[in-house]
């Protein structure tokens, strides 16, 4: 065998081997690239792709109707996640306490004022409300709107047990908050729940700008035989409501969607015999905050069945968000994104380029 044939052979089974000009290796961002999207998780980027649909929204009714305290209520959320995902993940060396606090605030604010806002930002997206469509969805699919069917069982007991389970679903939501994202140290898995949990919000809120509606309990008032009579709990939830409620958030039911969200991340962590039983008493009071927004006349029924798609397409899409997740900051050779340990400072060195062999 010759030289040269010698030489072509050794060139096609190891190209790397020919003075590197057939060297193929796995691209690598930049370190300043890296260390950017490092600061990012996939939550954040939800939250922000959601905040960038609104403005576009608002920019297209115009200052006519969208007000500038509504807009700088938005460019203010913006801010404060970009802000957040610097503090809590960016290239400093403040303390891994430090940064998981502040990132956690932001969040809290940028979730809790989102839904706040939704009171002056619903109108000025869409001034009209589509409650007979609604109804007449309902009467088309089912024959029957649950909200009337079950007045006939509306007595003021009946009220008032319903209205303790319809209130509760705020103590639900801090209690899933304090016991995922409270503690110090934080699960890679946390990142499902942030994802599945913003999934829910941004299309929730993002159906109630497409959907707008009131509800049977003021769109159909005169229609029903007489008002709600409860005591201490339904008082509660009609304050509640008249003083941070959108007023025309019913497609899909939140309500709904989010404590059955809860439920079924509870239940993929049920191997925790501790959160066997909180997906258990979860789903039970679920069960009753789905039928209570029927009777309490807070939804109709194509809501619910919204936000049970909802709630699942949370728990289908979190999982797999979350691994492609894994896989991203892997790359990016960062820790998971909750773990605030500053991975968008890190300068290892970019690895050896790898070789591709036939």
């Amino acid at each position: 065998m010759t030289v040269q044939h010698r030489d072509r052979e050794a060139e096609a089974d190891h190209p790397a081997a020919v003075g590197g000009a057939r060297v193929r290796h796995e691209s690598a961002p930049s370190d300043l690239m890296r260390r950017f999207l490092a600061m990012f998780a996939v939550h954040d980027l939800l939250l922000l792709g959601y905040y960038g649909t609104v403005s576009t929204l608002l920019a297209l009714v115009g200052p006519e109707r969208a007000t500038e305290g509504v807009t700088r209520r938005v460019l203010l959320s913006v801010v404060v996640v970009l802000v957040g995902c610097l503090v809590g993940r960016g290239p400093h060396d403040l303390p891994q306490k430090l940064r998981s606090l502040a990132y956690r605030a932001a969040m809290v604010f940028v979730i809790l004022d989102g839904y706040l806002m939704l009171r002056d930002l619903l109108p000025a997206l869409r001034a009209d409300a589509v409650d007979a469509q609604l109804y007449a969805l309902d009467m088309a699919i089912f024959g029957v709107e649950p909200a009337f069917w079950l007045e006939r069982y509306s007595t003021p007991q009946v009220v008032e047990y319903f209205a303790f389970f319809y209130f509760s679903y705020f103590g639900i939501c801090v209690f899933y908050m304090l016991m995922v994202i409270g503690p110090l140290n934080l699960r890679p898995d946390t990142s499902r729940f942030a994802i599945g949990t913003v999934l829910v919000l941004c299309l929730g809120q993002l159906g109630y700008v497409m959907v707008p509606a009131f509800g049977p309990i003021k769109a159909m008032a005169g229609d029903f035989q007489a008002p709600l009579q409860g005591g201490f709990w339904w008082d509660a939830v009609l304050k509640t409501v008249a003083a941070g409620s959108a007023q025309k958030d019913v497609f899909p039911s939140l309500h709904t969607a989010m404590p059955c969200w809860f439920t079924l991340y509870a239940i993929g962590r049920a191997d925790n015999r501790m959160w066997r039983l909180i997906a258990i008493v979860t789903g039970v009071f679920a069960g009753h905050i789905v039928i209570s927004t029927m009777l309490l006349r807070w939804h109709y029924l194509i809501d619910v069945i919204a936000g049970l798609g909802l709630a699942a397409f949370a728990a289908w899409a979190s999982r797999r968000l979350m691994a492609w997740e894994s896989v991203v900051r892997g790359r990016l050779r960062a820790p998971h994104a909750w773990s605030f340990e500053g991975p968008a400072s890190r300068t290892e060195p970019v690895p050896e380029l790898q070789t591709r062999t036939r």
